[in-house]
């Protein structure tokens, strides 16, 4: 009864189109991977704060700009040569930075 229980389609589908099943060890490892992976991108954005800033100035600059070009405008935004130094004024000062 449990294993009926399992979505048979979590781990998506074959190349033929058939249904990619999973056995229940499969899936819990798979579960454990995802939970490990999650709790390592985590940890990682909290040691690196700079991420958070950076993507919030550039979603900043993409609503107040409305640019119709967006790829274009994400590159020159990501590869300018003061992006360093607007980031880091709008971080947090902390000892050993």
């Amino acid at each position: 009864r449990e294993r009926e229980r399992e979505s048979p389609l979590r781990a998506g589908t074959m190349a033929s189109g058939e249904a990619a099943v999973l056995t229940a060890e499969q899936q819990e490892k798979l579960d454990r991977h995802k939970v490990g992976l999650r709790i390592d991108n985590e940890r990682y954005l909290r040691e690196h704060p700079e991420i958070h800033a950076m993507l919030s100035q550039f979603t900043k600059a993409v609503l107040l700009e409305q640019p119709a070009d967006l790829r274009q405008f994400a590159a020159d935004f990501f590869t300018a040569g003061d992006l360093k130094e607007k980031i880091e004024a709008r971080l947090p000062t902390t000892s050993g930075r």
